[in-house]
């Protein structure tokens, strides 16, 4: 045994994909922003519930839209509500 190694591993490629489609979200507050299709709706329903109770993305408020497509999928629509750090400009 080489010693331990104590680290946090990164998150899955899914994960880094979402924390980045949910920060370009955040710079622009109160435009919807579609976040993808997932394979249930409950699946779409569960990341935006996971994003409102702020387990995911960057801190503060957030609307959700969970549709199911023609398919049965779930589609997912997130909107920033809060402020935008970079122009100080409040959500619309």
């Amino acid at each position: 045994m080489i010693g331990d190694r104590w680290t946090t591993p990164p998150p899955p490629r899914r994960a880094r994909r979402l924390t980045n489609l949910l920060k370009r979200a955040a710079t622009r507050p109160g435009r919807w922003f579609f976040i993808g299709t997932y394979a249930s709706p409950s699946s779409a329903s569960s990341v935006a519930s996971r994003l409102k109770r702020g387990h995911i993305g960057p801190p503060g408020p957030w609307a959700t839209a969970c549709r199911r497509d023609d398919g049965g999928r779930g589609l997912l629509w997130v909107r920033f509500e809060g402020r935008h750090e970079d122009n100080g400009e409040a959500a619309a």
